[in-house]
């Protein structure tokens, strides 16, 4: 014999909106900034410094590259710096 398995109807607006409620949590200030991203003047540059006193400086970097014509759509370095065990964690 085959089990045949179906979804049972969840009412949605409640559950999700209830869920998302939930799992938002804004507890840090503004003032209390962990990192701060700035880029050149182009957009196609970020830096993502560590401005938290247990974060290193530089934490990595964002980088968009176009092709010359558009025809290709932009193609996108992250690179993020490990940070080792050693250092206290938040």
């Amino acid at each position: 014999k085959h089990k045949v398995f179906r979804a049972e109807k969840v009412d949605r607006s409640m559950t999700f909106r209830t869920l998302d409620e939930l799992m938002f949590d804004d507890n840090l200030p503004e003032t209390n900034r962990l990192v701060e991203v700035t880029s050149n003047i182009w957009g196609t540059k970020f830096q993502i410094i560590g401005v938290a006193s247990s974060l290193p400086a530089c934490l990595g970097q964002v980088v968009y590259k176009t092709s010359l014509l558009h025809l290709q759509p932009r193609q996108m370095t992250i690179t993020i710096m490990e940070i080792s065990p050693s250092r206290p964690v938040l």
